[in-house]
């Protein structure tokens, strides 16, 4: 049975074939309605302007054909599949019992589910490129930049799916795993992010899309996998077929090879006894308490304190209390939850555990302390008036300060900041209408700093100069901005 191939095993790769068949036929169908049947049904009549309907066919067939997150699913069934050995304890003996080393099982199955997965694409391809010539399409290579965009992501799916395959002994987590892991920076920043809003004043927003957002390969890849067209003034000939997202899957494609020997470095190491195992790799253990007691604990802690605020001003001590004891617990429901997926058991208050949950709830309890009290100065902070290219407020509606104005917006939040204490004491005992007013500065890197604030009303002189709300309704009152609010810029 050992092949002549030191690293490759002909007799496993016809076994992955023959077994999996249902997977590998699925996909190609998928795929063969997806580019040839799409592109035919499209040129047949789809509008009787040839070159829209070209456009319109290449646009839909590359956008539906190249969608990261379809082809994901199926990287992570092929390798869940050439893999499932792994999760099932005779399985697993029985196949590290047979005359072959590790390296040939991983890059026999490996390179399975990769090449099957390769071949249904390379097989619609060049099936769609005899149908794009028997209907007269010109644009042919949007169809070559089609697979080579699949080719890429679908390499790097398998070797991310991989890697995820190694980490776990159970084949139902595995998936999920995989899923969690694309979008766990998203999801940290979104926790973070909640908290931060909660607890701090005037905080929103706090980011946007940047280039960070790559730690989050599907949600990067769905938005820079793109193809776009131009067109003549008189809709008679196409100009242009941009396809952009070339460099991203390159990249990705390129990090895969790395994954795939991070992948096989685990495997190596990787102990039988834990096939069945929610974590089969020893130091990811503290990782999957410490992610699902933190992220998922103050995640539930703060949506359960949603529930209880009541009639609690925000911002106020109560409402930071009130979440405070949510989050706490929730902690250590996380962190207990955690360690009984992984031990499969209910004996899990441990001397360790306990110690883990206690030091993640005080060091979170402290985090939370220190943004309350503006330790980190996110409420005080302030743009520097030579960095903003663009400010903005809005109150009413939407007006632009510009020049010499923008130092007078500035001092206007600050005015906003320092009456933080007065203003929220006034909105519990409802002395005070507020409005909700936004403040929106465009900087000279590009970034974006925003802030969101309640500011009080006077309804006897809405303009009061000692208020920021009458500074900024003055500035509304203007004739000239009103006319471009009501007629446009």
């Amino acid at each position: 049975m050992k092949s002549k191939i030191s690293c490759f095993n002909k007799t496993i790769f016809k076994k992955n074939l023959t077994l999996y068949w249902p997977l590998w036929v699925g996909f190609l169908l998928m795929q063969l309605a997806m580019v040839p049947l799409n592109l035919f049904q499209y040129m047949r009549g789809h509008t009787n302007n040839p070159i829209a309907r070209q456009y319109s066919a290449l646009r839909n067939i590359f956008e539906v054909a190249a969608e990261p997150f379809v082809i994901f699913i199926f990287c992570v069934l092929a390798v869940m599949c050439v893999f499932s050995y792994l999760y099932n304890a005779k399985n697993t003996n029985g196949f590290h019992g047979l005359p072959v080393t590790r390296l040939e099982l991983f890059v026999t199955n490996a390179l399975s589910a990769f090449t099957f997965l390769a071949a249904t694409e390379v097989i619609s391809f060049i099936t769609g490129v005899f149908v794009g010539l028997g209907c007269g399409v010109t644009n042919i290579e949007v169809l070559l930049y089609m697979l080579l965009f699949q080719l890429g992501i679908t390499f790097f799916g398998v070797a991310f799916s991989t890697v995820i395959a190694m980490l776990t002994g159970h084949i139902m987590a595995m998936p999920i795993y995989c899923f969690v892991a694309n979008y766990l920076y998203m999801i940290v920043r979104e926790v973070l992010e909640n908290v931060i809003v909660n607890v701090t004043y005037g905080l929103g927003d706090l980011w946007g899309i940047d280039i960070t957002y790559v730690l989050s390969p599907l949600y990067f890849l769905s938005r820079s996998v793109n193809v776009t067209t131009r067109y003549n003034d008189t809709l008679e000939r196409l100009d242009t077929i941009t396809v952009s997202g070339g460099g991203v899957v390159a990249g990705y494609a390129a990090f895969g090879v790395v994954l795939f020997g991070v992948a096989y470095l685990l495997y190596r190491k990787r102990q039988l006894e834990t096939a069945g195992d929610v974590i089969a790799v020893k130091f990811m253990k503290p990782v999957f308490r410490i992610g699902l007691g933190i992220c998922g604990g103050t995640t539930l802690g703060v949506g359960l304190s949603e529930l209880f605020y009541f009639d609690t001003v925000r911002y106020s001590d109560a409402r930071f209390y009130i979440m405070l004891c949510f989050v706490i617990v929730c902690i250590f429901i996380g962190y207990f939850m955690a360690e009984m997926l992984m031990q499969k058991s209910f004996r899990i208050f441990k001397k360790y555990i306990v110690t883990e949950a206690v030091v993640s709830v005080a060091v979170m309890t402290a985090f939370l302390f220190a943004l309350n009290t503006d330790a980190f100065g996110l409420e005080r902070k302030l743009p520097k008036q030579d960095e903003i290219v663009q400010a903005w407020v809005d109150l009413d509606y939407p007006i632009k300060y510009e020049g010499e104005e923008i130092a007078e917006l500035l001092a206007t939040h600050a005015q906003i900041i320092t009456e933080k204490d007065e203003v929220l004491d006034s909105i519990a005992k409802n002395e005070v209408n507020c409005y909700g007013a936004t403040f929106k500065y465009v900087l000279a890197d590009g970034s974006v700093f925003a802030r969101n604030y309640s500011v009080p009303i006077d309804n006897e002189n809405p303009t009061n100069p000692d208020m920021s709300s009458g500074q900024i309704i003055a500035k509304e009152m203007e004739p000239e901005r009103y006319k471009q609010y009501l007629l446009g810029m």
